[in-house]
């Protein structure tokens, strides 16, 4: 954004913060220019999406809370990828669980995980962004990797397309 700024510093802009569905919702309702969110290959495929990163999902949390019959689980509510590979790879593994927490919002979600109530998924950078603990291989089973994507309108003016090219480098500089 500092780099947006000085190229541009006369532009005015408009960021949403969302999970991945509701701003492709507002990306399909002419609502967002653009949008980088995380995805996976083939949902939406068309000319203005491009792969820009990839990363692997793991899961977090504390060890020691996995000593127990079912796996506990911190997840945030659907749509959620994250909580669909979660419960998928669980149930593909005939693991039982448990969902302990549940919520809408992220930073409840990571306190949930930091308090030590059970595991959830991330990325790779995401855990290590927050400072959360991620799980040692074998003790959960494999969750897949997730993609970062770009989505944008055709005929953006010029500084839109600088902010998209900003975006792609930043995803990938990951």
């Amino acid at each position: 954004l500092a780099r947006f700024r000085l190229e541009h510093p006369r532009c005015r802009l408009t960021i949403r913060v969302g999970g991945s569905v509701e701003l492709l919702e507002m990306f399909d309702r002419s609502r967002l220019d653009i949008v980088l969110c995380l995805g996976q290959h083939g949902d939406r495929p068309n000319s203005s999406w491009r792969i820009v990163g990839h990363d692997k999902m793991v899961w977090i949390g504390d060890p020691s809370t996995l000593d127990q019959p079912e796996i506990p689980l911190v997840l945030l509510e659907p749509p959620c990828r994250f909580r669909d590979a979660a419960l998928g790879t669980l149930a593909k593994a005939r693991r039982d669980y448990r969902i302990v927490l549940e919520t809408p919002h992220l930073p409840a979600m990571r306190a949930g995980v930091r308090s030590g109530l059970g595991a959830s998924c991330r990325t790779r950078r995401f855990a290590a962004a927050e400072g959360l603990s991620t799980l040692p291989a074998g003790l959960l089973p494999e969750v897949p990797e997730i993609e970062t994507i770009l989505i944008q309108r055709n005929g953006l003016p010029d500084a839109a397309q600088d902010l998209a090219e900003l975006l792609v480098q930043a995803a990938s500089d990951q």
